[in-house]
């Protein structure tokens, strides 16, 4: 009877501890290694996307703007003309 009631006792503890103390540890072990790595990779991926894009979509952009009005800056009395390259030209009128 006591032998039979040790048994099972320490058994059942072991088991349920053991598995409820694993089953925790996995959960956290496993949910904050995924955020982390998630968290870190997703922030780095679009910080560096991001930056990388926008600066180069803006310096083409603002150099391309800029040439394309520096070139068609003509004087009141000069007529521009412009190729399909945008590259514009001043004559005289």
């Amino acid at each position: 009877m006591f032998n039979y009631r040790t048994q099972h006792m320490f058994s059942y503890r072991t088991k349920h501890m053991f598995s409820y103390r694993t089953q925790q540890m996995f959960s956290y072990i496993t949910q904050h290694l995924f955020s982390y790595k998630t968290q870190h990779i997703f922030s780095y991926r679009t910080q560096h996307m991001f930056s990388y894009r926008t600066q180069h979509m803006f310096s083409y952009r603002t150099q391309h703007m800029f040439s394309y009005t520096e070139h068609n800056t003509c004087s009141a009395t000069e007529l521009s003309t412009c190729s399909a390259t945008k590259h514009c030209t001043c004559s005289a009128t």
